[in-house]
């Protein structure tokens, strides 16, 4: 799942070479922090947070299989 949030960030970001997806594994919970530049931030946070929720419930949607809640966020 790192890889993808990885790859689709990196497809819609100005500045693709500064994202990053790290992993923190839980029992039930795998949080994804990302770091991304300052311009790419204002577009992750932006306009109600669309593309936030929409990734949120993109990733939630692929964890229901096995049981498993995913969660992204932005890395200070």
């Amino acid at each position: 799942m790192r890889e993808w949030v990885e790859q689709y960030m990196r497809a819609i970001a100005a500045h693709p070479d500064q994202v990053s997806v790290s992993q923190t594994e839980g029992v039930k919970t795998v949080v994804l922090a990302m770091t991304l530049a300052d311009e790419d931030k204002a577009l992750f946070d932006g306009r109600s947070s669309r593309l936030r929720r929409a990734l949120n419930a993109t990733v939630c949607l692929a964890g229901a299989k096995t049981r498993t809640r995913y969660v992204v966020t932005i890395a200070d």
